[in-house]
């Protein structure tokens, strides 16, 4: 940078040097150019280091980014290496086009029919459905902590910014981090579970955990939302806890006989007041999968 600066400015001293003397008015005039060209370098110099530390951000952020490789290092239930099929027409989508893309994308029920259908077959199925709907789309390797690695997807929306996104239907179905029980003997007092969506937006950050939040179209893709969203969850912990033990040991008591008496009766209206309060409270939030662990580097192939 300063190499440039300096023949940026000798190529204006040297002409009038050879030329002979310069006129004081001429002098002032070098001068005053020779003064904003030095700025211009600092500024130039202040830049460069901002790009500098964002490129630093970006990568420890949101990791190593390569362009045009089709063939990936990742293989999937088969054993046989992944391959992306790209669109060269597709373009970054909104985030409405990406909500209407994967609310009609049914990727995640692959993972009902083939048992050794894995993240990363999942993560490529849905590569190269997005891209053949004219929407581009990264494949992405996060390694784990311990020496796992799991495949996830990412859009750089237009308006929202770069969007990870999961669709593994069963692991969610199983590593569902809230639950409510329901009577088993009292069919007029059960818990409905919210509608949810198996798509995922999946946050990922370097030394963080890998979190997942099921897909909502309003919900946001920024690391500090998860957490938050986490510890809501965290905080309505013990009383779903609570409310569930209470079910189970009514489950335990509850016979055709004494199905009417008056402590039953009273523990049965007990649990619906409670059943109505979680339910409004859980309700307000986004349903929230076991994390896989903690990220310590990320790959996105686009």
């Amino acid at each position: 940078m300063r190499k440039v600066a300096i023949l940026l400015i000798l190529s204006m001293i040297f002409p009038l040097c050879f030329s002979g003397c310069v006129s004081k008015n001429e002098y002032e005039q070098l001068q005053q150019k020779f003064n904003d060209l030095q700025k211009k370098v600092y500024q130039l110099q202040y830049e460069n280091e901002q790009l500098k530390d964002e490129l630093k951000l970006y990568q420890d952020t949101y990791g190593t980014v390569h362009s045009g490789v089709t063939q990936l290092p990742y293989v999937g239930g088969s054993k046989d290496q992944l391959i992306l099929v790209n669109n060269h027409t597709a373009t970054n989508p909104t985030w409405q086009q990406l909500c209407s893309f994967l609310s009609s994308d049914e990727t995640e029920q692959k993972l009902f029919i083939f048992s050794d259908y894995t993240s990363g077959d999942s993560a490529k199925e849905l590569h190269d459905n997005a891209e053949s709907h004219e929407l581009r789309a990264a494949f992405v390797v996060v390694d784990i902590e311990g020496d796992s690695r799991y495949a996830v997807n990412a859009f750089k929306t237009t308006d929202k910014g770069l969007v990870f996104v999961d669709c593994n239907y069963s692991r969610y179905k199983a590593h569902m981090l809230w639950e409510m029980n329901s009577l088993t003997k009292a069919g007029w007092l059960m818990y409905s579970v919210p509608e949810i969506s198996y798509d995922a937006i999946a946050y990922v950050k370097i030394n963080k955990e890998l979190g997942m939040l099921s897909f909502t179209k309003d919900g946001q893709n920024s690391y500090e939302f998860y957490e938050i969203m986490k510890k809501k969850w965290a905080e309505c912990q013990p009383r779903l806890t609570a409310y569930n033990n209470k079910i189970e040991n009514l489950n335990k008591e509850l016979t055709p006989n004494n199905y009417w008496a008056t402590p039953i009766q009273k523990q049965l209206k007990e649990i619906e007041n409670e059943y109505n309060e979680l339910k409004i409270i859980t309700n307000q939030l986004i349903p929230i999968f076991e994390s896989q662990g903690v990220v310590k580097n990320i790959d996105l192939y686009w």
